[in-house]
Order: C-alpha cells, then structure tokens, then sequence
C-alpha cells in the first residue's frame, strides 16, 4: 500500500509526514533521534495494507523539516499533528528512542489525546543524569578508550560489533 504527504502547519513550522489511510484509531509512529520518519515507511505499509490509519511524520530539524528557528516542544509539535489527523478520538502512538520520549511526554500531559503507547527503548525526560564514575583510559585494539575502573577492556563495543552497528559488522577481534 502506498502512502500519501501530507503537511501539517504548526506555529514556527510545517511538518511533513507520510500517512496510510485507513480506518480505526489513528497510529502515530514517531522516529528515533538518529533518523526521519522514512524508518516506518515499511511499517507504515504494512499496518496501512492491514487497513490502518498511519502517520509518520518528520520533527522539527529531521528529514523534510527545517531546523527550529526559535524556542518549541516537540510534544506541541505532536499534539498538533493529533490535531490535524485524529480530532475526535484518541490515537496510538508508536515511537522508537527519541520518539519514544516524545509519546510519553504526550501522554503525560494530554492522557485523553492517548489510546495506547507501543515503546521501543525508549528516551525518558525529566530523570536527573546519571552520577558520573571516574574513567580511566584504557587501550583496546588500535584505539584508546575511557572506560570506568574495573571493566574489562574486551567489553567495549561488544553490542556495535555483533549488531552490524560497527564498520563491518562482524565480531571484532578483542586484544587485551
């Protein structure tokens, strides 16, 4: 099933998304922090196909969407867009990393706006930063590294190399 733009005008801002027209609550699948809302196309088509209603849509500063240029909320951002693709009923929102942060956020603030949350590891605001432990540099293979006291210099980068993640996406070769 193919999609359809759709623009979405928000103070300071046009967002420009993707949507599977459908029927039922309203899906929101909102990206990661590492890339624009292309990363649910096949997703987006397989829901829509199911006869789903599906918007994926592009934050402010990512694929088609221009950096802010002044003081916004990504959650305004969200609301707006529920606004313009689900007014009457609430809808669910699906959101990975960053995107999982902004649904959250939504639901806090606008839990009647909110069927349901589906949450792929999740970014979590308004928890204090983790106290920090003195590193240490430590040499692994041909880079060094600043790793905390105590942890062996084999567990750097072990879930990049075994998840194709690093340059070659095989297990790396561990000196130590």
């Amino acid at each position: 099933m193919t999609y359809e733009p759709v623009e979405i005008a928000t103070p300071g801002a046009t967002l420009v998304g993707d949507r599977w027209n459908g029927a039922g609550a309203t899906i929101v699948l909102l990206h990661a922090g590492v890339c624009d809302r292309r990363c649910w196309r096949e997703v987006g088509a397989r829901l829509g196909a199911s006869g789903r209603d599906v918007v994926a849509y592009d934050r402010r500063g990512f694929g088609d969407v221009s950096p802010p240029g002044g003081p916004f909320r990504h959650v305004d951002d969200l609301l707006a867009v529920l606004d313009a693709v689900s007014p009457d009923a609430p809808a669910w929102l699906v959101g990975s990393s960053m995107g999982g942060e902004v649904a959250l956020d939504a639901a806090l603030e606008a839990p009647e706006r909110v069927a349901g949350l589906v949450l792929l590891a999740p970014a979590i605001s308004g928890d204090p930063e983790p106290a920090r432990r003195p590193t240490t540099p430590r040499r692994t293979g041909s880079r060094t590294q600043s790793m905390p006291p105590g942890r062996p210099a084999h567990s750097r980068n072990a879930i990049g190399s075994r998840s194709g993640c690093g340059s070659t996406g095989q297990p790396s070769r561990r000196d130590g």
